[in-house]
């Protein structure tokens, strides 16, 4: 039989899109209910890439393609300078090289999305009802109930990543307020926005995170502030300043609730910091989060000035403080070595060096005056899609000075949501009059998939 292009490729194509956006959706859901299991969606959008007429082709045009597949280089250069100090961690170094990889995901992602507010916004959905879902599935419901906590946590994820979720949630909701009705409907979008707000209030007081409390409390009034006055003046935007009040005043009021738990938290700290303060030593019989954040940044910028310009290889934190033997960088509540030094930054320089941090440096920038030109800010407009974004970065940006989730799968999902959304309206440019006088940016101005060559 002779072969008919024709007829095989559009149900091909109507196979790998029904296939692609299933992967997505999955992606979406379980990326904060279950991370290890939505590697089943993103392997699914993988596999409908291949079935796609020319969307590997034009994926491998993009200069975000190209910018990672510089990174991967320079990561694979990583795993061999590592393997050279610490012999014989070859397969270390690739496992964790594998892990950092994992922040490309936004490739695979951004074409699924297909240049679509609407198919960002519900992913976006999607993801926060896993969370909430998973949530929900691991808390004490009278200890839900009675906005307390027994201890620090950030349930099925780590406490510093379910606080920045809780964050970027809390200014979603607060960037897209129901409207107030009696109608059936509007009764239940208001109620269901209310008990997320709630539930996402009740996890960022329970990861009893400092760090994100300070980028939530400096990010959300500013993105709504500059939001309020550069928006339009619609009736939801009015109202934001309002709501905005209202749910630090809940915050507030949860962070009381459980003041005894906290201040057990953070009296320690604030003994390091008085004895900082009286040049003392920052020793303490309770242990501290701040202590140890201090003692292992201390230790890391003096490793990382014995190899400024390269640093010390892909998987060497851990390593490094294991050796050194020092007991003051003993987890005591774990009864483990500290895994990193809870700066994102200074990891990077530790692992990566100066030269490491300017080409992620560049790459960011790079990727992100990519989406400015490219008009993506604009078709994200709808649903305040690019405020929240551009919130959603400055938190992390802050927030990163405190943490060091990078090669978390919770936190990469988080990062290839934010990357992905510019990346598509990049690839499919669905208003092509914001792109007058320029070529196209790789894919004609629809959302079709490309036809085969």
């Amino acid at each position: 039989m002779l072969h008919t292009p024709n007829q095989v490729t559009p149900s091909r194509a109507v196979l790998a899109d029904s296939l692609g956006h299933i992967g997505v959706h999955l992606y979406a859901f379980t990326a904060w209910l279950s991370p290890p299991l939505h590697v089943t969606g993103l392997a699914l959008c993988f596999f409908a890439l291949l079935l796609e007429p020319g969307a590997l082709r034009g994926i491998m045009q993009t200069r975000a393609f190209a910018i990672w597949g510089g990174v991967t280089l320079y990561l694979l250069f990583q795993s061999l300078w590592g393997n050279h100090l610490f012999p014989n961690s070859l397969d270390e170094q690739l496992k964790e090289t594998w892990r950092w990889l994992g922040c490309g995901n936004f490739l695979i992602i951004g074409w699924w999305l297909k240049g679509e507010p609407r198919i960002i916004r519900n992913t976006l959905t999607l993801g926060l009802a896993g969370l909430c879902v998973g949530v929900l599935h691991s808390v004490d419901l009278s200890a839900l109930l009675s906005f307390q906590t027994g201890k620090q946590t950030g349930f099925h994820l780590t406490a510093s990543t379910a606080a920045l979720l809780a964050a970027t949630a809390l200014l979603g909701l607060l960037l897209t307020p129901p409207t107030p009705s009696l109608r059936l409907r509007h009764v239940l979008k208001l109620s269901t926005w209310c008990a997320t707000m709630y539930l996402m209030l009740y996890l960022l007081v329970t990861s009893q995170s400092r760090a994100t409390w300070i980028a939530a409390l400096i990010a959300i009034p500013v993105t709504l502030r500059v939001r309020e006055r550069r928006g339009s003046k619609t009736q939801g935007s009015q109202r934001l300043p309002g709501l905005g009040w209202g749910i630090l005043l809940v915050m507030l009021l949860g962070i009381g609730l459980n003041r005894q738990i906290i201040l057990d938290r953070i009296m320690p700290d604030l003994a390091v910091v008085q004895s900082l303060s009286a040049s003392r030593s920052v020793d303490t019989e309770t242990p501290s989060s701040f202590g140890y954040r201090l003692k292992v940044q201390q230790f890391g910028l003096q490793r990382w000035s014995e190899h400024p310009l390269i640093g010390w290889g892909t998987s060497s934190t851990r390593r490094l403080i294991a050796e050194s033997g020092r007991s003051d960088l003993w987890h005591e509540p774990t009864q483990e070595w500290l895994r990193h030094v809870h700066n994102g930054y200074l990891e990077i320089l530790i692992r990566f060096g100066l030269l490491g941090a300017g080409i992620f440096l560049f790459s960011v920038v790079s990727l992100f005056r990519g989406f400015l030109s490219d008009g993506a800010w604009q078709q994200l407009q709808p649903g305040n899609l690019s405020w929240l974004f551009a919130g959603t970065l400055l938190m992390s940006v802050i927030w990163t000075g405190g943490a060091f989730q990078m090669t978390n799968p919770g936190w990469q999902a988080y990062w290839a949501f934010i990357l992905a959304s510019g990346f598509s309206v990049s690839l499919f440019p669905t208003r092509p009059t914001l792109n007058a006088g320029k070529p196209s940016t790789v894919l004609p101005a629809h959302n079709h998939p490309l036809p085969n060559p």
